[in-house]
C-alpha cells in the first residue's frame, strides 16, 4: 500500500500559506514545501505529526536551499508548524496533520493486523505443508496435502 497525504485542492492559496510564501520572498513554490514535510511525515509514520526538533533537517526534508532559521521562522510564524509544550521538552508537529490523517493509520494499523494475522496462518499450515512436501514423488494426496489412506482412490481396475 502505497503512502497517501490528504491534500486540500486550495494549500496554495491558503492564509498560512500565503504568509508562508510572503515571509519566503514570494517564493511561488512554497506550499511545495509543506508537500514535502507531509510526505516525510506520512511515511515515517509520524502520527501526530512531529518534526525532526533541528531545523536544518526539517528545512533539507522540505528542500528548502536559504537560510535554514528563516525557514523555519517562517514555517512557526504562518501557523503551519506549531510548538506543543510538553514536560519532555516543546516538540513542533505540522499543522493539523493528526486530525487530517488518524483515518488513513487507522486503516493502516488495521490492514497491518490483518497481514500478521495471515503470517500467522500460514506459518500454522506452513508445517502440514512441509510434511506434505517430504512425501515421495506420486504419493496420493487430499486436497489438504497430507497423503490420502491407501484405497482411498479407485483404481480403475472394476
Amino acid at each position: 500500500m502505497g503512502d497517501n497525504i490528504i491534500l486540500d485542492c486550495n494549500v496554495e492559496r491558503h492564509p498560512r500559506t500565503l504568509k508562508l510564501r510572503a515571509s519566503l520572498d514570494g517564493d511561488p513554490w512554497a506550499w511545495g514545501y509543506l508537500v514535502r514535510l507531509w510526505c516525510w511525515a506520512m511515511q515515517s509514520e509520524q502520527r501526530d505529526g512531529a518534526l525532526p526538533a533541528h531545523p536544518e533537517l526539517v528545512a533539507e526534508l522540505a528542500g528548502w536551499r536559504g537560510d535554514v532559521q528563516r525557514f523555519h521562522t517562517a514555517l512557526l510564524d504562518s501557523g503551519w508548524i506549531e510548538v506543543r509544550r510538553d514536560p519532555g521538552g516543546d516538540t513542533h508537529v505540522l499543522h493539523a496533520f493528526e486530525r487530517r490523517n488518524h483515518r488513513f493509520f487507522a486503516e493502516k494499523d488495521r490492514k497491518r493486523s490483518e497481514s500478521q494475522r495471515g503470517v500467522q496462518v500460514r506459518k500454522r499450515r506452513g508445517n502440514a505443508a512441509r510434511v506434505g512436501a517430504e512425501m515421495p514423488r506420486g504419493s496420493a494426496r487430499n486436497t489438504r496435502g497430507t497423503r490420502a489412506p491407501s484405497g482411498s482412490f479407485p483404481s480403475g481396475s472394476d
